[in-house]
């Protein structure tokens, strides 16, 4: 047999590759140094990362093309594969890696919808199963300071501005002085954008939007709006004014101070702030959404000690910020927030200080603390991120696990190699890294908390 000229020559079978037994022993040499070689090579690969790399991506838009070196030929669960977008995504997306079957693309389990992927920017795609990819961007691990959005020109019109496209960025200054009825669908229920129009723009409380003060707004020269998806087809429009006066909204008058656990509130506390002071940890019930007028709002204050839990009724959700379809929402000593009901089952964020997921938090490194297969709970009173950078000295498996449930695994066929496994972890959750088979050791274990 001839000395195979790449690692990609060589078989998973034994006895289908060289030598095979009949090779003059200089023959043997040769073999020998080769698969040496081959060796180093893929002790290199992991070191840096080039297994994984797979360049600028080829294809279109929405049907992504990579080319790992070498090329894989087969798909299976836990590989991974980072690449830098060629173009901004329009729509459902799929990803064919190595010229193999394609697959789709997801974002946390759903389909894509447009502006997930976005040009130039870098993503880590992480096969769930054989069908499905798991697409996430990539950020610096140590990342503690802001995050920089784009800010962009667009020209407002009527119905149609176009501000939900992710060219456009986060931060929009507006051209033209429409008078503004409508809003294209967004993208999703809880995404906003920062938008400063031209003095004389009119913003109208009707239809599917709803204007803080409950009437028509005429921007003036400065201003800021906050604009929210409630749903995908209707929106709060929040105003900020230039010379810091309050615009009328809601009316806070009504006032109640909240010294007991377990209340439960009703339609009735529609317009008015509720002022949380207990000394131990407490938790109230929202009324239903669907008992309130899309856009009425319920203002609630901690000023005490204990943590504070505002549940859901029913089967309501709670979105925007950092949350989507939550069950509940903590508030801890000085933190307030407004919740708006969509009318139907939903309760949107509209105003908050809440401090969610990445503020103020910082990566923390407790290699020291943790080990594997033992369970650790969440104890912050906030969402935490979890990175761990695993190694392994033979074939197996190992996982990730919240709440007992696996959120990430990774299974490479080859011994000696690194593995990343993170997740998210809600506030109270416990969180493991459980050995499933084979040798395992930690090499890094990083939090954002």
């Amino acid at each position: 047999m001839p000395v195979p000229s790449s690692i990609a020559d060589l078989s998973t079978t034994p006895a289908s590759n060289s030598p095979a037994g009949s090779e003059t022993p200089s023959s043997v040499d040769d073999y020998l140094r080769t698969q040496a070689a081959f060796i180093k090579q893929t002790y290199n690969a992991v070191q840096d990362g080039s297994l994984a790399w797979c360049g600028t991506a080829g294809g279109t838009a929405n049907a992504i093309t990579l080319t790992p070196s070498p090329a894989i030929t087969a798909y299976a669960a836990g590989q991974v594969f980072r690449f830098k977008a060629a173009s901004t995504n329009t729509g459902a997306t799929t990803l064919a890696i190595s010229g193999l079957t394609t697959v789709a693309v997801q974002i946390n389990g759903a389909a894509c919808a447009g502006g997930e992927i976005v040009s130039g920017q870098w993503y880590e795609a992480w096969l769930s199963d054989a069908t499905t990819a798991q697409v996430r961007a990539c950020a610096a691990p140590n990342q503690v300071g802001a995050i920089n959005f784009k800010r962009a020109t667009v020209a407002a019109t009527a119905t149609t501005t176009p501000l939900w496209s992710a060219a456009n960025g986060n931060i929009q200054d507006w051209a033209g002085t429409p008078t503004i009825t409508d809003f294209p669908a967004a993208p999703q229920a809880g995404a906003q954008r920062e938008v400063y129009p031209a003095a004389g723009t009119i913003i109208t409380h009707a239809g599917n939007i709803s204007v803080q003060g409950g009437a028509n707004y005429t921007v003036r020269a400065g201003d800021k709006l906050t604009i929210a998806a409630v749903t995908t087809t209707t929106f709060y429009v929040g105003v900020t004014r230039k010379d810091g006066v309050s615009v009328a909204g809601p009316s806070l008058a009504a006032t109640a101070e909240i010294t007991a656990t377990g209340a439960t509130f009703t339609n009735a506390d529609v317009g008015s702030l509720k002022r949380f002071n207990v000394a131990t940890s407490n938790s109230h019930t929202l009324p239903a959404a669907n008992s309130l007028a899309a856009g009425q709002a319920i203002s609630f204050i901690n000023i005490g000690a204990g943590a504070v839990t505002i549940n859901r009724a029913g089967t309501d959700t709670l979105n925007g910020c950092n949350l989507s379809a939550a069950t509940s929402l903590r508030l801890n000593k000085g933190e307030s927030v407004q919740l708006m009901s969509d009318g139907a089952a939903v309760w949107f964020i509209a105003n908050s200080s809440v401090a969610f997921l990445g503020a103020p938090q910082t990566w923390q490194n407790l290699l020291v603390s943790r080990a594997l297969n033992a369970t650790y709970t969440n104890s912050t009173g906030r969402d935490i991120f979890v990175s761990v950078v695993v190694t392994n000295s033979s074939t197996g498996a190992i996982d990730l696990l919240v709440d007992g449930a696996r959120r990430a695994r990774t299974a490479p066929t080859a011994g000696s190699s690194y593995a990343t496994l993170s997740a998210l972890v809600p506030d109270g959750s416990t969180y493991a890294i459980s050995v499933a088979t084979g040798v395992w050791a930690l090499f890094d274990w990083n939090e954002l908390r």
